[in-house]
């Protein structure tokens, strides 16, 4: 567990980091676009660093917020009942 997992500004973070990812690659493939010099080697670095730099911000994206489960495992009070 992390110690900053139940915050709220991971997701935020994630967001922002995913959303200039994808502006730097345009931003980039235009540049080299623009100079002649998009071949297919500098695609796939900018397909490789997307590859590297999205999916781990969409996992933080779609990780659940365990805030409510936790407490409710913390509790003393807490009793199963099970059927017999």
């Amino acid at each position: 567990m992390l110690p900053c997992q139940n915050s709220t500004w991971p997701k935020g973070l994630a967001r922002a980091i995913i959303l200039l990812a994808l502006i730097a690659a345009v931003a980039t493939a235009y540049y080299l676009h623009d100079q002649h010099l998009l071949y297919i080697p500098e695609v796939t670095i900018l397909l490789l660093l997307l590859i590297a730099i999205i999916p781990p911000n969409i996992a933080i994206l779609r990780r659940k917020d365990d805030s409510q489960s936790s407490s409710a495992t913390l509790d003393p009070n807490h009793s199963h009942r099970h059927a017999s």
